[in-house]
């Protein structure tokens, strides 16, 4: 089923100056499911963190917020490499 979605995570991913991306709607409407298939075809690597499930996540945000030290506890927990992707010019 194609959703409407698709194509707001494309023309994201395709943006000159790509922030982190924050989706948020109703429950139960494939939110998760959208954004881990997107991911899966679209990048090398997906990792999913549930901020409102995950004690151990959250733990990491409370502490310490620089980018640096937030991904290197996420490589821990989650056992992949996470590299940011290069600034396009």
């Amino acid at each position: 089923m194609k959703r409407r979605i698709e194509q707001k995570l494309v023309d994201w991913k395709n943006g000159e100056n790509r922030k982190p991306l924050i989706v948020n709607g109703a429950r139960q409407i494939g939110k998760t499911y959208s954004i881990l298939e997107f991911g899966e075809k679209n990048f090398k690597n997906v990792i999913h963190v549930n901020l409102e499930t995950d004690s151990v996540v959250v733990d990491i945000f409370e502490k310490n917020i620089t980018p640096a030290y937030i991904l290197n506890r996420l490589e821990g927990i989650t056992g992949e490499v996470i590299s940011p992707t290069p600034r396009r010019h």
